[in-house]
Protein backbone atom coordinates (compact mmCIF):
# COMPACT_ATOMS: atom_id res chain seq x y z
CA UNK A 1 0.00 0.00 0.00
CA UNK A 2 1.15 3.52 -1.20
CA UNK A 3 1.47 5.95 1.69
CA UNK A 4 -0.06 9.28 1.30
CA UNK A 5 1.58 12.39 1.51
CA UNK A 6 0.01 15.90 2.51
CA UNK A 7 0.72 18.67 0.43
CA UNK A 8 4.58 19.46 2.20
CA UNK A 9 5.53 16.17 1.04
CA UNK A 10 5.03 14.77 4.79
CA UNK A 11 3.80 10.80 5.46
CA UNK A 12 1.71 10.43 8.97
CA UNK A 13 4.99 9.17 10.30
CA UNK A 14 6.61 12.45 9.24
CA UNK A 15 4.03 14.39 10.05
CA UNK A 16 3.68 12.73 13.76
CA UNK A 17 7.59 13.56 14.34
CA UNK A 18 7.22 17.30 14.07
CA UNK A 19 3.59 17.63 15.75
CA UNK A 20 3.67 19.98 18.38
CA UNK A 21 0.84 19.39 20.97
CA UNK A 22 1.99 22.53 23.11
CA UNK A 23 0.37 24.46 20.62
CA UNK A 24 -2.96 23.01 21.23
CA UNK A 25 -4.42 23.51 24.79
CA UNK A 26 -5.89 20.27 26.20
CA UNK A 27 -8.73 20.14 28.68
CA UNK A 28 -8.98 18.42 31.87
CA UNK A 29 -11.63 15.68 30.93
CA UNK A 30 -14.47 14.46 33.51
CA UNK A 31 -17.37 12.63 33.82
CA UNK A 32 -20.28 12.85 36.38
CA UNK A 33 -22.92 10.79 36.68
CA UNK A 34 -26.93 11.62 37.88
CA UNK A 35 -28.85 8.79 39.55
CA UNK A 36 -32.27 9.32 39.91
CA UNK A 37 -35.18 7.06 41.42
CA UNK A 38 -38.57 7.31 41.75
CA UNK A 39 -41.03 6.02 44.39
CA UNK A 40 -44.65 6.82 44.67
CA UNK A 41 -44.65 9.78 42.53
CA UNK A 42 -41.69 11.86 44.23
CA UNK A 43 -38.19 11.89 42.43
CA UNK A 44 -35.04 11.91 44.38
CA UNK A 45 -31.35 12.23 42.85
CA UNK A 46 -28.60 11.00 45.08
CA UNK A 47 -25.33 13.09 46.03
CA UNK A 48 -22.37 13.07 47.58
CA UNK A 49 -20.62 15.19 49.94
CA UNK A 50 -17.10 16.55 48.92
CA UNK A 51 -14.26 16.07 51.34
CA UNK A 52 -11.55 17.93 49.02
CA UNK A 53 -11.50 21.07 47.59
CA UNK A 54 -12.90 22.92 45.68
CA UNK A 55 -16.11 23.11 46.25
CA UNK A 56 -15.55 21.63 49.81
CA UNK A 57 -18.54 20.22 52.09
CA UNK A 58 -20.64 21.05 49.29
CA UNK A 59 -23.25 18.28 47.97
CA UNK A 60 -22.98 18.29 43.91
CA UNK A 61 -23.07 14.57 41.39
CA UNK A 62 -20.81 11.96 41.28
CA UNK A 63 -17.61 12.11 39.29
CA UNK A 64 -14.59 12.90 38.34
CA UNK A 65 -11.13 13.31 36.29
CA UNK A 66 -10.91 10.10 33.75
CA UNK A 67 -8.00 8.50 33.21
CA UNK A 68 -6.12 8.03 29.41
CA UNK A 69 -7.21 4.27 29.52
CA UNK A 70 -10.90 4.49 29.83
CA UNK A 71 -13.85 6.07 28.06
CA UNK A 72 -15.77 8.97 29.49
CA UNK A 73 -18.69 6.26 29.94
CA UNK A 74 -16.74 3.80 31.74
CA UNK A 75 -15.46 6.99 33.64
CA UNK A 76 -19.08 7.40 34.89
CA UNK A 77 -19.41 3.82 35.89
CA UNK A 78 -15.56 4.16 37.84
CA UNK A 79 -16.54 7.38 39.50
CA UNK A 80 -19.94 6.50 40.72
CA UNK A 81 -18.93 2.91 42.07
CA UNK A 82 -15.91 4.94 43.68
CA UNK A 83 -17.61 7.56 45.74
CA UNK A 84 -21.09 6.01 46.18
CA UNK A 85 -20.29 2.19 45.64
CA UNK A 86 -23.23 1.69 43.08
CA UNK A 87 -23.28 -0.17 40.19
CA UNK A 88 -25.17 1.00 37.52
CA UNK A 89 -24.61 -0.43 33.68
CA UNK A 90 -27.53 1.64 32.09
CA UNK A 91 -26.78 5.26 32.31
CA UNK A 92 -26.81 7.19 29.04
CA UNK A 93 -25.19 10.61 27.94
CA UNK A 94 -27.12 13.55 28.91
CA UNK A 95 -24.85 16.82 27.88
CA UNK A 96 -21.05 17.84 27.67
CA UNK A 97 -20.34 21.03 29.80
CA UNK A 98 -17.33 22.92 29.14
CA UNK A 99 -18.42 27.00 30.20
CA UNK A 100 -14.59 28.41 30.55
CA UNK A 101 -14.65 28.80 34.43
CA UNK A 102 -17.30 25.72 35.44
CA UNK A 103 -14.25 25.07 37.59
CA UNK A 104 -11.10 26.84 39.64
CA UNK A 105 -9.03 24.24 38.50
CA UNK A 106 -8.53 25.11 35.25
CA UNK A 107 -10.19 24.56 31.68
CA UNK A 108 -12.17 21.04 32.99
CA UNK A 109 -15.14 19.66 30.07
CA UNK A 110 -17.47 17.40 31.90
CA UNK A 111 -19.51 14.83 30.11
CA UNK A 112 -22.49 13.97 32.22
CA UNK A 113 -24.44 11.05 32.29
CA UNK A 114 -27.85 9.89 33.67
CA UNK A 115 -29.62 6.55 34.79
CA UNK A 116 -32.32 5.66 37.17
CA UNK A 117 -32.19 3.01 40.21
CA UNK A 118 -34.96 1.81 42.82
CA UNK A 119 -33.36 3.36 45.91
CA UNK A 120 -34.67 1.17 48.12
CA UNK A 121 -32.66 -2.14 46.83
CA UNK A 122 -29.58 0.22 47.24
CA UNK A 123 -27.70 1.38 50.43
CA UNK A 124 -24.73 3.89 49.04
CA UNK A 125 -22.05 4.99 51.09
CA UNK A 126 -19.96 7.88 50.35
CA UNK A 127 -16.70 6.77 50.08
CA UNK A 128 -13.40 8.22 48.50
CA UNK A 129 -13.35 11.93 48.04
CA UNK A 130 -17.08 11.74 48.90
CA UNK A 131 -17.60 12.77 52.62
CA UNK A 132 -21.25 11.35 52.38
CA UNK A 133 -23.76 9.86 49.58
CA UNK A 134 -27.51 11.07 50.01
CA UNK A 135 -30.89 10.64 48.49
CA UNK A 136 -32.37 14.27 47.92
CA UNK A 137 -35.96 14.84 46.68
CA UNK A 138 -36.22 16.54 43.82
CA UNK A 139 -39.30 19.01 43.27
CA UNK A 140 -39.54 21.28 40.38
CA UNK A 141 -42.32 23.66 39.03
CA UNK A 142 -42.03 26.13 36.59
CA UNK A 143 -40.40 28.54 38.17
CA UNK A 144 -37.60 26.80 40.47
CA UNK A 145 -35.80 23.45 41.54
CA UNK A 146 -35.72 21.93 45.20
CA UNK A 147 -33.68 19.06 46.01
CA UNK A 148 -33.90 18.44 50.17
CA UNK A 149 -33.39 15.88 52.70
CA UNK A 150 -33.51 15.94 56.22
CA UNK A 151 -30.71 18.86 56.78
CA UNK A 152 -30.19 20.59 53.70
CA UNK A 153 -32.37 22.04 51.13
CA UNK A 154 -31.08 23.74 47.80
CA UNK A 155 -33.19 25.67 45.18
CA UNK A 156 -32.64 27.56 42.00
CA UNK A 157 -34.30 28.78 39.10
CA UNK A 158 -33.66 27.51 35.70
CA UNK A 159 -31.17 29.73 34.57
CA UNK A 160 -29.07 28.45 37.87
CA UNK A 161 -29.15 31.57 40.22
CA UNK A 162 -29.70 30.03 43.61
CA UNK A 163 -32.35 31.15 46.17
CA UNK A 164 -30.58 29.27 49.04
CA UNK A 165 -27.18 29.67 50.83
CA UNK A 166 -26.23 25.84 50.59
CA UNK A 167 -25.53 25.33 46.66
CA UNK A 168 -24.26 22.70 44.62
CA UNK A 169 -20.62 21.75 43.61
CA UNK A 170 -19.07 23.36 40.37
CA UNK A 171 -22.28 24.01 37.68
CA UNK A 172 -24.21 20.82 39.10
CA UNK A 173 -27.07 22.68 39.21
CA UNK A 174 -27.35 23.28 35.45
CA UNK A 175 -27.04 19.37 34.86
CA UNK A 176 -29.71 18.92 37.10
CA UNK A 177 -31.82 21.45 35.09
CA UNK A 178 -31.08 19.89 31.42
CA UNK A 179 -31.99 16.49 33.29
CA UNK A 180 -35.05 17.89 34.45
CA UNK A 181 -35.97 19.10 30.56
CA UNK A 182 -35.03 15.32 29.72
CA UNK A 183 -37.78 14.29 31.74
CA UNK A 184 -39.85 16.31 30.36
CA UNK A 185 -39.43 15.26 27.16
CA UNK A 186 -39.53 11.51 27.70
CA UNK A 187 -41.72 9.43 29.98
CA UNK A 188 -39.81 7.03 31.64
Amino acid sequence: MKEIKDEKGLTLEDFLKIYKTKNYPKPYLTADCIIASKKENQLYILLIKRKNHPSINCYGIAGGFASSCETLLECARRELKEETTLEVSDISLLNVYSKPGRDPRGWVVSCCYYGFVDKDMCQPKGEDDAKEAKWFKLDYCSDFITLSNDNTKISFDYQGKYFTSDILAFDHQMMIIDFINKLKECTF
